[in-house]
């Protein structure tokens, strides 16, 4: 866990916890179109629980199925043996890997497709499209974070970048989905081989 990371990682969670309050603060608070276009950009961004079923039970589901998947193909058809990559205490790895990286990154990833979205919205451009090409950037450059230059490795995590941002926006944006499901990922990576 290097400490730039986690400086970084504190400053993205505070940015979205206070983004009214700063966005207030550092920017032409006169009621313009841009302005509440911005501002609707940042309150798209949602964090709330809803329906349990939906927000909490599902993402667990989905990426335990695609971890058994992906266990499978790597242990029994390529005959890979498994190892885990988390070196570091208990304490960092509940730290790091459990709570602060998947809330910040999908953070990160959730403001880019709320931008998309409202994008689209406001300069009627094709939801899909446009929310798609972001979805795709944003996750070969956060999965390029992580190992870059592993070209495996950036596939493997584009892809499941693409699969939080999938559920981040079929969720109506809502980043508690997507953020438990990278917590599974996380969690089913660090302890079970």
């Amino acid at each position: 866990m290097d400490a730039p990371v986690v400086v970084a990682d504190i400053f993205i969670l505070f940015a979205f916890i206070f983004r009214i309050p700063l966005a207030r603060l550092f920017f032409d608070t006169r009621k313009t179109q841009n302005y509440d276009r911005f501002l609707k950009t940042l309150n798209d961004v949602k964090f709330k629980l809803g329906d349990w079923k939906k927000t909490i039970l599902s993402p667990i589901l989905i990426i335990s199925i695609l971890y058994f998947i992906w266990f499978v193909y790597y242990r029994v058809i390529l005959k890979y043996t498994l190892v885990s990559g988390m070196n570091d205490s208990i304490q960092n790895i509940i730290a790091f890997n459990l709570i602060l990286a998947p809330f910040t990154e999908e953070i990160i990833q959730g403001f880019v497709l709320s931008f998309a979205y409202c994008l689209s919205r406001f300069a009627n451009f094709n939801e899909f499209k446009t929310v798609s090409v972001a979805l795709l950037l944003i996750s070969i450059i956060l999965a390029f974070g992580h190992q870059p230059w592993n070209f495996t490795s950036i596939i493997m995590l584009s892809i499941l970048f693409i699969v939080y941002g999938v559920i981040y926006y079929l969720n109506d944006r809502n980043l508690l989905p997507a953020i438990v499901a990278h917590i599974m990922w996380n969690l089913l990576s660090a302890f079970v081989l």
